[in-house]
């Protein structure tokens, strides 16, 4: 495992395993300057056998797989040396699409070792005309001196593994770009919306409230930012967890319909793996 010292060394990498192929299958769907951040830290290695890159990313706890292949069987063969040659370190992997699509990638990691850890599924949003929405005094753009207290709540309430969390340089991009919204009371942070426009769709990444200060309307004013700070987008979406049924309905009732997209995470736990063994 080596680690990534540029942006152009992976596109340098993949354009190799592209050659004389007619397609390839990948869970890596880059943003550069989050990558070159990943980079920039050293969190980010690869890993290449044959006709498969995998690129690691480090986390606390774990670290994040990526994989550009040109055939399942490649795939199979990259996860066993893989295996081989780093064994203790927890794996996770995001396989997005639809079912069917899905099944065939998510074959190779359960025969790899893998299992399944969270099944999330996208819901989405037509924006209308119509929508009007009254923004709350208490409700702010965050500012750069939140970015900590923003990280240490996503890293507190939200799931690490399932939920994709950011380090603290894309929290104060997104900040620059004005894609944080936070609800602020004697100077804390009781709630805040994170969300990304681009083009005609809006990606809602995170709506938060803290749970001693829930059933207070926040949420909802929270909500009603974010809808109004993407009235110009034509479709809204967010990932949801699908055991997580309370929040399924409170989406549905603000009229987010589920989509036939899911977010398969399979997990390589070595706890659960040393448990076995022992």
């Amino acid at each position: 495992m080596d680690r990534i010292s540029n942006y152009q060394e992976i596109n340098d990498k993949i354009k190799f395993i592209k050659e004389g192929k007619k397609g390839i299958i990948t869970n890596f769907y880059p943003d550069i300057e989050i990558v070159t951040s990943w980079i920039n830290s050293g969190n980010l290695h690869f890993f290449q056998y044959a006709g498969t890159l995998l690129l690691l990313r480090t986390n606390k706890d774990f670290v994040n797989l990526y994989f550009v292949t040109a055939s399942y069987d490649s795939l199979q063969n990259a996860l066993i040396h893989l295996n081989n040659e780093i064994s203790d370190i927890r794996f996770v992997v995001d396989l997005v699409g639809k079912i069917p699509d899905i099944g065939l990638t998510s074959d190779v990691f359960v025969k790899s070792g893998f299992s399944e850890y969270a099944k999330l599924c996208r819901m989405s949003r037509k924006v209308s005309d119509k929508d009007h929405f009254a923004i709350n005094s208490h409700i702010l753009p965050a500012k750069i001196i939140h970015a900590g207290n923003i990280l240490d709540l996503l890293y507190t309430y939200f799931d690490p593994v399932s939920e994709q969390l950011p380090g603290i340089d894309e929290v104060k991009k997104w900040i620059a770009s004005g894609n944080i919204s936070i609800y602020l009371s004697d100077n804390k942070i009781l709630g805040f919306v994170i969300y990304i426009n681009k083009g005609y769709s809006s990606y809602l990444r995170y709506w938060f409230v803290h749970p001693e200060h829930r059933d207070k309307k926040i949420g909802s004013a929270l909500l009603n930012k974010y809808f109004s700070d993407a009235k110009d987008a034509r479709l809204m979406f967010f990932w949801v967890i699908m055991s997580n049924e309370n929040a399924v309905l409170r989406y549905k009732h603000y009229g987010f319909q589920m989509e036939n997209f899911y977010d398969i995470v399979l997990t390589k736990n070595l706890i659960n793996n040393e448990t076995e063994n022992n």
